[in-house]
């Protein structure tokens, strides 16, 4: 309630209408590529308090990174990542749905009609491409394909390549990944002390610019819980905070790191991907989301001749 005798409140809601006019108008009439988010905001002359307290907190919290690499971020990239998703609205913003019991659901669903050849604890040593085919090694022997589909992270993909072609080093190493900590945990000194300032993402910066923003997902207002509930939290990159008495759950996840070399990266895809009957298929080809992944996935059925 205070924010309604602030003036700099004001001014900040000023901005950010502004802002979203500036990015819809850049993105109709084509954004440089050698742009930063960083290098626009000081173009435009946004203020310091919009681009520390609104755009780059936000930028960070989506994609788990840093202050300053988010203003190194591409603007091109992040104008189209904002403009797909609502985010340059303050009305009509789209509907986000969740999956009734989690993300882990469609798992079951995607792998009924193949589950039976799907190889557990198995994982892949090598592998290496030969005039007589493709060959994929594990601790039980190596066996033959015709084609082969590396569906994982970008540096796990470049890592199993015993004969990795210039091209997919220079291409796949432009794409780094790095490990969050995720922890579950009921500890509700992470959430906003108002209840109703708590929202679905609550983000907190610490003083260096080079450590990621710290995140917390209040899942009673992401997954609809009962209000009778408990409160249930998912916390990034903020372990050391948590009440170690009620964390239930820890868990270490990685994200694709966004840079202007990494969308380079992205736009020579066509130079690595069913070459040498290799595909690599991954969330990082676009914006590093679950969406991004089937989307990623699709191509190659596409570049295979197969339709879904």
């Amino acid at each position: 309630r205070s924010n309604l005798w602030s003036p700099r409140f004001y001014g900040l809601l000023s901005e950010i209408l502004r802002f979203n006019r500036r990015c819809k108008a850049l993105s109709a009439q084509g954004v440089p590529s050698d742009l930063s988010l960083g290098a626009f905001l000081k173009q435009e002359r946004f203020s310091e308090f919009f681009a520390q307290h609104y755009i780059l907190p936000m930028g960070a919290a989506i994609w788990s990174a840093t202050l300053g690499e988010i203003e190194n971020f591409p603007l091109q990239f992040f104008i189209q990542f904002f403009h797909n998703h609502g985010l340059l609205n303050i009305q009509d913003r789209p509907q986000w749905y969740t999956i009734k019991g989690g993300s882990k659901q469609y798992i079951p669903y995607f792998t009924r009609e193949f589950a039976q050849q799907i190889h557990l604890n198995t994982p892949v040593k090598a592998i290496q491409r030969t005039q007589q085919g493709i060959l994929v090694s594990t601790e039980h022997g190596t066996e033959s394909f015709d084609e082969v589909i590396l569906a994982c992270h970008s540096d796990q993909a470049l890592q199993l390549l015993s004969d990795a072609s210039p091209q997919e080093n220079s291409i796949l190493s432009a794409i780094p990944y790095r490990e969050n900590e995720v922890v579950l945990h009921h500890d509700e000194r992470l959430l906003p002390a108002l209840p109703k300032a708590r929202a679905s993402w609550n983000y907190h910066l610490s003083a260096s610019r080079t450590q990621p923003a710290t995140v917390t997902y209040s899942m009673n207002i992401l997954q609809r819980l009962d209000p009778a509930a408990p409160q249930f939290c998912v916390s990034l990159n903020n372990s050391a905070a948590i009440d170690p008495n009620k964390i239930l759950g820890e868990y270490r996840y990685s994200h694709p790191v966004f840079s202007q070399t990494m969308v380079a990266a992205q736009a020579r895809r066509a130079e690595i991907c069913g070459q040498r009957h290799t595909h690599f298929c991954g969330a990082y080809w676009y914006n590093g989301f679950h969406e991004d992944g089937v989307k990623s996935a699709l191509d190659v059925c596409q570049r295979l001749g197969v339709s879904l």
